[in-house]
């Protein structure tokens, strides 16, 4: 997502906004109906590695075989016989590793959305100006 901003010339305005909501729902999150918790992610297509996983993903067995991991309210209303196919669904090591590529220790750090956020875009932004100087 942040390379995608760099590239869009938004990387520095996200930084902004997201430093302004630190502490507040994610800066991509567009809330349609607030009671009933309705909205969509404004950058669904880079979302997050968090985001990837968040619900339903799928992680490498010790047999090196794909198990579903699947939150416990989708699995109460059986969404999990209606998956087709698990190969669709995020893989959590593949996604981890992406992430060490990035920063080996990235996958260790818990941060809530928006600071992780401003970590990533000031990283991007830094190693941009780097390449400029």
């Amino acid at each position: 997502m942040a390379l995608e901003l760099l590239k869009s010339n938004q990387a520095a305005d996200y930084l902004k906004l997201a430093s302004q909501n630190i502490n507040k729902k994610c800066v991509f999150l567009n809330i349609t109906n607030e009671e009933k918790g309705f909205g969509f992610c404004r950058e669904y297509k880079f979302r997050p590695f968090v985001c990837r996983i968040f619900g339903i993903a799928s992680r490498l067995d010790k047999y090196n075989e794909k198990q579903l991991l699947i939150c416990p309210t989708l699995k109460e209303n059986n969404l999990e016989n209606d998956l087709k196919n698990i190969e669709e669904l995020p893989l959590v090591e593949l996604w981890k590793k992406k992430l060490e590529i990035i920063d080996p220790k990235l996958s260790e750090k818990e941060l809530p959305i928006n600071q992780a956020l401003i970590f990533i875009l000031e990283k991007v932004l830094f190693l941009e100006h780097l390449t400029t100087i």
